[in-house]
């Protein structure tokens, strides 16, 4: 009856706190900040509300981005586009960046030769993960990049070979 965005204790033990009523998938940054997406039209707002300033700033815009998903130190954002996985340095402009696959105002790569699905990053924020099919794959941010310290002096071809996930359940069959 109450939609929105709330913050509660882990333990459960405090009345969730509505922090604000319009947006979806919050995702910590950090421990003192969330990001979250706004669906404003055919376009997303991507925004990120800090708990200590309790102040909300847009970082992104978006017509086409899905499943954005900053990494947890907050220095690079994974998302989906068409399909396709990305990943870019989270820019700190000031001012809102439309967030693309074609974008050129920060460093941007590739992550996915076809399409990937259920981004997230490792706790380091130095891997990010994902699945297609029936596989599940991980990058290491510095293989996407050539200024990253350990990074190659060249950017290896996309990996399209993953991990065999190998789900088999038994299911009920009609007689």
């Amino acid at each position: 009856t109450n939609p929105g965005v709330y913050l509660v204790n882990s333990n459960g033990e405090n009345k969730p706190e509505l922090l604000f009523k319009d947006g979806t998938n919050p995702r910590f940054m950090g421990n003192d900040k969330i990001f979250f997406q706004v669906d404003e039209g055919e376009s997303k707002s991507y925004k990120v509300f800090d708990l200590n300033k309790k102040t909300t700033t847009t970082v992104f815009t978006s017509k086409y981005a899905t499943s954005v998903v900053p990494s947890p130190d907050g220095k690079w954002v994974a998302f989906i586009e068409l399909f396709k996985a990305y990943v870019c340095a989270f820019p700190e402009t000031g001012k809102p960046v439309d967030l693309s696959a074609g974008m050129s105002n920060v460093p941007i790569a590739q992550l996915t030769k076809d399409a990937g699905l259920n981004l997230h990053w490792s706790a380091d924020s130095k891997r990010i993960h994902w699945t297609y099919s029936d596989e599940y794959f991980t990058n290491e941010l510095k293989n996407r990049f050539t200024f990253l310290d350990g990074s190659p002096t060249k950017v290896p071809p996309i990996d399209t070979v993953g991990i065999k996930i190998g789900l088999d359940l038994p299911m009920d069959k009609p007689s």
